[in-house]
């Protein structure tokens, strides 16, 4: 008991010094404080995203699930039942191909629902009606993710790729889409041919 107090006596004293001392700075005339020459320099941190990629060779035409399977046992199953729900129409279906944490994230984001849904319904009619086959084109695995891209047969390869990603992993012992690396460079950066990106972030 009688450290304690000792102890607590010890940091109260510590305060009070703290608290003149802070008291002796607001004293001082600071604008007629002098400092030597400014000199610029910068703080960089570097960041390793470490991937291992394969082609399909060739690539995979994929075909589609007449209805939702009630197992996926791999991230192409997964995707394959995802794009089938969208070939369906089916929002459901395709919402429950995601894990839990990236169906909140994509209900959180709908705003009105039915309207929203009706627009993502209207794009996915529009998409299939002239497209009816999906081609895999690269497999890549990045820490605890396998991104799997795919695009439709007949697109040409354009400056802003059409190779789509779509990133998946195992939640509570299944494979489920994941929405974790919507903003991580190997997601966006998949396709390119640069390896290395810099960004200022102030100047």
């Amino acid at each position: 008991m009688e450290a304690l107090t000792q102890r607590r006596i010890a940091a109260a004293i510590l305060s009070l010094s703290a608290l003149f001392f802070v008291c002796e700075a607001a004293e001082q005339d600071w604008p007629n404080i002098k400092t030597d020459q400014e000199t610029a320099r910068v703080y960089t941190i570097k960041k390793h995203f470490h991937y291992m990629q394969r082609m399909y060779q060739p690539p995979v035409s994929l075909t589609f699930d007449a209805a939702e399977p009630k197992y996926s046992g791999s991230a192409e199953e997964v995707l394959k039942s995802q794009l089938s729900a969208m070939k369906a129409l089916d929002f459901e279906w395709w919402l429950q191909t995601w894990d839990q944490k990236s169906q909140s994230k994509i209900q959180s984001r709908m705003g009105s629902p039915n309207r929203s849904k009706e627009e993502i319904l209207r794009t996915w009619k529009n998409t299939f009606s002239s497209k009816s086959e999906v081609l895999l084109i690269r497999w890549i695995l990045t820490g605890e993710y396998v991104l799997v891209t795919y695009r439709f047969s007949g697109d040409q390869q354009t400056a802003d790729t059409a190779e789509v990603p779509v990133a998946f992993h195992l939640s509570n012992g299944l494979w489920k889409a994941s929405m974790d690396l919507e903003d991580d460079p190997v997601f966006l950066h998949f396709g390119d041919d640069k390896q290395v990106f810099e960004r200022t972030v102030r100047d």
